[in-house]
Order: C-alpha cells, then structure tokens, then sequence
C-alpha cells in the first residue's frame, strides 16, 4: 500500500469531504495527460472522473462531484462532462474545461484521489477504461438491465457505485 492510500484510510475513518464540480476533476485528469505527453481522449476523462468518484465514495463514504452519475447506453456518464465533449467532437483533449465560477479549490483529499486513480488506471485507454466499467453485476450494468428504455439514462444511485467499489477493492486484497 502506498503512502498515499494509507493516508486515504486514515482520512476516511473521518467520514466527509467537499463535493466539486466535475469539470473540476476532469481537468486534472487532463492537466496530468498533457503533462506526460499523452492527452487523454474524452472517454477516458469519462471513465477516469467515474473511478475517481467510486474511489472516494468508498474511501471516505461522500461523493467526490456534485453531479449524479447516469447509466448511459454506452457506460456511466457524467451529463455536463458528456455533453460537452459531445460538443467538442475531438479525439483528444488538449485544454482544460472551464469551470462555474465559485467553486471551491479543490483540497488534498481529492488530489490524493486523483492522484491514486491516475496511477491506477492513467495508463489504460478510454476503450480499456469502458471495458473495466462495464463489467457484469457492477453498478452500470445493474442500472441499465432494470431500465430497458432505449434513450433513457436513469441515474446510478452513489449506492451501487460505493458497493461496485468496495467489491473492487476486496477483489483486489482477495487475488
């Protein structure tokens, strides 16, 4: 474990932390792209702010973004984020997307949530990222079989999501 995932543990006996917009988290996940040469592609941005936020809700039981997660037809989505990249039409994204002026920086909890989700899963594409968030029983998958409606998208409660997460995670110290 490292010393960042500890620190996660510790801080999420705590319980709370801040909600942030998600164009917020998006652009970290962004910045660290283009800093290593490597600009992410819309659905890893996607896929990557979904981990990130699964990952804080079972680190520290709170919503890491202030938007819910819908079941798209395709994998979890965030609207805002997914409409804007719709808007975009760019196989890569070379700039940060503007956030709603108020919104608060975003604290060191976060950043270590970023930070372990890019390093968990920064090398993987947006393809290999919808593969890993679409896996049978997880709570995309969960959603979207209750739901049959062909252009619907019915929000995936933080529920499923922390217990997909927690499933990961015993998977993982379990293999």
């Amino acid at each position: 474990m490292s010393a960042v995932q500890a620190k996660m543990l510790r801080w999420g006996e705590r319980g709370w932390t801040v909600a942030y917009f998600a164009a917020q988290i998006a652009n970290e996940f962004i910045r660290r792209g283009l800093e290593e040469g490597n600009p992410c592609s819309p659905q890893k941005v996607l896929k990557l702010v979904y981990l990130a936020h699964g990952l804080n809700l079972t680190f520290f039981g709170s919503p890491l973004i202030r938007e819910k997660v819908e079941a798209g037809r395709y994998g979890p989505i965030i609207p805002s984020l997914y409409s804007k990249f719709l808007q975009m039409r760019v196989p890569l994204i070379e700039d940060e997307m503007d956030v709603p002026s108020g919104a608060t920086d975003l604290d060191q909890k976060a950043r270590d949530v970023i930070s372990v989700t890019w390093t968990k899963y920064g090398h993987l594409s947006g393809v290999q990222l919808g593969v890993l968030t679409h896996e049978p029983g997880d709570a995309w998958d969960t959603v979207r079989r209750r739901n049959t409606g062909f252009w619907s998208n019915p929000r995936i409660p933080d529920a499923y999501i922390r217990n997909e997460f927690k499933k990961r995670i015993a998977v993982k110290a379990n293999g």
